[in-house]
C-alpha cells in the first residue's frame, strides 16, 4: 500500500540507496510492481464486496419462506464479517461459517437451518473459487 500511495517518495528514497546506473532499470521494475499491487488491491476489494453481497442474500433467502428464520436479522452483520474476512485466504471464509453457525444456533434456528448454513457456505466458497477468483 505504501508503494501504491506514495510512489514518488518511495522511488526517490530507494534510488538514493542505489548507484545511478541502476536507477532506470529499477524504475521500470518498480512501475511493474506498483501496477501489479494496484491491480491486486482492486481485485481483492472487488472480491470482498462480491462475497459480502452474496452472503447477505444467502442469509436473507430462507427468511422469505420461513418468517421464523432468526438469522435474517443478522444478515447485514454477517455479510460485513464475510466481506472483511475474505481478505484472509482460506481461513477467513471458514471463520465466517463458524461465526454464522454459532449465531444461528444461539438465535434458535432449526437443525435444517444450521445444515443450510454449512452447505451454503461450502457452495459459496466453491463458486468463488470456480467463477469469481479466476
Amino acid at each position: 500500500l505504501y508503494m501504491i500511495r506514495s510512489r514518488d517518495n518511495f522511488h526517490v528514497g530507494l534510488f538514493k540507496l542505489l548507484p545511478e546506473k541502476y536507477g532506470k532499470k529499477f524504475d521500470k521494475i518498480l512501475e511493474k510492481i506498483q501496477a501489479n499491487l494496484g491491480s491486486w488491491l482492486v481485485g481483492q476489494i472487488t472480491l470482498m464486496l462480491v462475497i459480502g453481497i452474496a452472503t447477505y442474500f444467502i442469509i436473507l433467502f430462507p427468511g422469505i419462506f420461513d418468517h421464523g428464520f432468526g438469522l435474517s436479522k443478522y444478515a447485514l452483520v454477517i455479510a460485513v464479517i464475510a466481506g472483511v474476512l475474505e481478505a484472509v485466504p482460506n481461513i477467513g471464509p471458514t471463520i465466517t461459517m463458524i461465526i454464522t453457525f454459532f449465531i444461528g444456533a444461539s438465535s434458535g434456528i432449526s437443525i435444517f437451518g444450521l445444515i443450510y448454513i454449512l452447505v451454503i457456505f461450502v457452495i459459496l466458497q466453491q463458486a468463488e473459487g470456480l467463477f469469481v477468483v479466476p
